[in-house]
């Protein structure tokens, strides 16, 4: 006796093909030889499922059509894409189970209607929920799922990678807008200082753990000019300009002009106040600040907790002084920072 054919439609978008594939596999494994029927997965990037040539649109209108259950694949990334959202309301109105999946990072609170009232499944830690469910639709009984069973670590490892991916891509969309505001603000305060926009330089810094030991790291950077990198250092709290805007959560202006940093040798130096060595030796001071007339430093603390700085670098050979370019960059470093600090609490455009 012949049996019945069930359809699956598995709604992704391509960047995440491979954990697509990886859900098809579990699907298969876990469904395929059940007594009452035979199950078919669908997914657009499955090579294998479409041939050369062959209409691709006019394919998943007619697999759509035809489908007994629409899994909606969705991450922070592909809620955005038009795709899993047109697959997803034409399977809704022509009655199709839909069953969304949410990984990578998004939660049901974070689901917008009508996916969340569809009581979506973490596929990461519920994936034999989603079978069983799958299951019960199409008259299967699917077999309890093993934890070491190898399609289902092939879809956690998948998953994991997925999660890496999207956060290196939002870290790289978040470091590109933050650059943009950058460049707009270099050519504001060169406007308003009378200086020229190559001789200003700017960065964020965050606070990050590194062995063991949080430390202010720099991870974006913005110049309108073609100046060779600077060297990419870390500073503990109350260490150089940004350390110390870290410990005193307060604008710091280091104003390199000022005769007191002429010392000629390290017990000239250590004669100095502690607040005017910025917690360095003559050597570290000599080697950081050279090329510069001053730099600035203004906090970011978004809800009052500071979690970063911003910081420019005016080059020496400038001939507006250290005051008169601060009176003119103050305004317009703060709003940065409050900018940079609505981004990376996820508040500012790009999310």
């Amino acid at each position: 006796m012949q049996k019945t054919v069930r359809r699956v439609f598995i709604s992704h978008i391509h960047e995440e093909k491979g954990l697509a594939l990886a859900l098809q596999e579990l699907i298969y494994e876990q469904l395929r030889d059940s007594l009452a029927g035979t199950v078919q997965c669908f997914l657009s990037s499955d090579r294998f499922q479409l041939d050369a040539g062959e209409d691709w649109i006019a394919r998943v209108k007619e697999e759509l059509s035809k489908t007994d259950v629409v899994v909606l694949m969705l991450s922070p990334e592909s809620l955005k894409r038009h795709w899993v959202n047109l697959e997803g309301g034409a399977a809704w109105v022509t009655d199709r189970l839909v069953i969304p999946v949410h990984y990578s990072g998004l939660t049901v609170a974070n689901i917008p209607r009508p996916y969340v009232d569809f009581n979506a499944i973490d596929l990461e830690t519920e994936p034999y929920h989603l079978l069983r469910t799958i299951g019960k639709s199409l008259v299967l009984t699917p077999p309890p799922l093993p934890h070491d069973h190898p399609a289902h670590k092939k879809l956690q490892d998948a998953i994991a990678r997925n999660t890496q991916r999207l956060a290196a891509w939002k870290t790289d969309t978040r470091k590109g807008h933050i650059q943009e505001i950058f460049y707009f603000a270099i050519a504001e305060i060169a406007d308003r200082s009378g200086i020229p926009v190559r001789d200003i330089g700017m960065h964020a810094w965050n606070v990050q753990t590194i062995d063991s030991q949080e430390v202010l790291k720099r991870f974006v950077r913005g110049r309108l000019s073609h100046s060779p990198t600077s060297p990419l250092r870390v500073w503990p709290r109350g260490d150089g300009a940004v350390g110390v805007c870290w410990a005193t959560e307060q604008d710091i202006v280091l104003d390199l002009t000022d005769l007191r940093y002429s010392a000629n040798s390290e017990a000239e130096w250590q004669k100095l106040p502690a607040e005017l060595r910025f917690g360095m030796s003559l050597h570290d001071f000599r080697q950081t600040t050279t090329p510069f007339k001053a730099i600035f430093a203004v906090p970011i603390k978004p809800e009052e907790s500071f979690i970063g700085c911003v910081s420019a670098n005016i080059d020496r050979d400038v001939g507006v002084s250290p005051a008169e370019i601060w009176r003119s960059a103050k305004e317009v470093m703060r709003r940065v920072a409050t900018d940079v600090g609505r981004i990376l609490q996820g508040d500012g455009h790009p999310a």
